[in-house]
């Protein structure tokens, strides 16, 4: 029986004590079966699902499970079906998660979202999820297949617009993707896009993040929101968010944070323009200003700067017009403030940062009034001293509410 840690305050010496038993000779302790080392590996020609589905070819493997091309012998077609992790089929928990998940995609239905079919789990086997299967190649190899390792915008122009309905469709049913990249778009032999695993692979991810001793998640750190990173309740901004790291990938070679420290980057420092990182990398691509505007807004920290809807995106793309929130606009002193807030961020260690974050919305208020006025008094004592005589109180004295002193 596999150990599944399913999160206490004993959590991390437990996992120090199970990483200890997987490096120990399996002789010693026969009882401690490690089910990340003992995964089932089936075969082209096996059967599963009680015999109905016959595997074809292996399609892709990860952390998340494996997924198999299959032949549903019943209805006679192509389908994939992704095994599922030993470790999440070990969590009882998660497994619940996922089938819960699983079932509430299977209401979407939109020619752009690959078709979730069920989370089957038959007697004495591994349990799997089966999907619609697309012939065809995700985004990410198709722009590794071209000499630039680009993708022009007049190409991927009907696929985003593709993608913007696809995501209105899901956001009115109120389900968020969560893990929006390159590597989920597919498109099919008859160039439509097709978005995948849709809440399914993010699903799995906190699962695995619970269950086992290295996080399954760096790989979308890059296409995650700062909100998303926090663990704040999914919204659709999140998926905005991810669709602009996309396309900033997309267009200009590279996600906009790709190295270092990423979470921190992605909550902390403000994201360089396509055209920057064409230069940087030395690539040459002809991207709209209204598109780079798109992406940068898409990338903004706070939610309520990005695009509120698919919808909108796709009427920024179309028309080259787009609506900012009222409650966005800026006053001629906001901008400032705004850009000292940034320039004091960037300049602020992420220690600091993190603590600052963390403080509720009411007390940095207060802790911001404080440091303003630290540092507006040496500037009316020295000012006070110029102009009265070396008085450093002279103008506050000279003040209505200081004449009766």
């Amino acid at each position: 029986m596999g150990l599944v840690i399913v999160g206490s305050p004993k959590a991390k010496s437990t996992l120090c004590v199970r990483k200890w038993l997987v490096q120990q000779p399996p002789t010693r302790y026969p009882w401690f079966t490690d089910m990340s080392v003992n995964a089932p590996n089936p075969d082209p020609g096996d059967h599963l699902g009680s015999g109905r589905l016959q595997l074809v070819r292996e399609l892709g493997r990860g952390g998340r499970g494996v997924v198999w091309l299959a032949h549903d012998q019943q209805l006679n077609e192509h389908v994939a079906i992704k095994l599922l992790p030993p470790e999440l089929v070990a969590d009882p928990i998660a497994l619940e998660d996922l089938r819960r998940e699983t079932q509430k995609n299977r209401a979407l239905s939109h020619p752009n979202i690959v078709r979730i079919h069920d989370l089957i789990q038959p007697e004495d086997e591994q349990p799997f999820i089966s999907l619609e299967y697309i012939h065809g190649h995700d985004l990410s190899t198709i722009r590794a297949q071209r000499p630039s390792r680009l993708l022009t915008w007049t190409e991927i122009e009907p696929w985003i617009l593709q993608l913007c309905d696809a995501l209105s469709t899901a956001h009115s049913e109120q389900i968020v993707h969560r893990d929006l990249k390159p590597n989920n778009l597919m498109i099919d032999d008859r160039r439509r896009l097709k978005l995948a695993d849709f809440g399914i692979a993010a699903t799995m991810a906190d699962a695995l993040n619970r269950v086992t001793i290295k996080p399954d998640g760096s790989g979308t750190l890059m296409y995650m929101s700062p909100q998303q990173m926090d663990g704040e309740p999914p919204r659709a901004t999140d998926d905005i968010y991810a669709l602009g790291a996309t396309l900033f990938e997309l267009l200009a070679g590279q996600p906009p944070f790709h190295s270092g420290d990423i979470a921190s980057q992605v909550r902390h420092t403000q994201p360089p323009s396509p055209t920057s990182r064409l230069t940087e990398l030395n690539l040459q691509n002809e991207i709209p200003t209204h598109i780079e505007q798109l992406i940068l807004a898409c990338l903004a920290k706070d939610p309520v700067q990005r695009p509120q809807s698919a919808s909108d995106i796709a009427q920024w793309i179309q028309t080259g017009n787009h609506t900012i929130p009222e409650n966005n606009t800026a006053s001629d002193i906001d901008t400032p403030l705004r850009k000292l807030r940034a320039s004091l961020r960037r300049r602020c260690s992420d220690k600091t940062l993190r603590w600052w974050d963390k403080l509720p919305a009411p007390t940095r208020s207060l802790y911001t009034a404080a440091l303003i006025a630290l540092a507006w008094i040496p500037v009316e004592m020295l000012l006070s001293t110029l102009v009265h005589s070396g008085n450093p109180f002279g103008t506050l004295q000279g003040a209505a509410l200081f004449r009766p002193f």
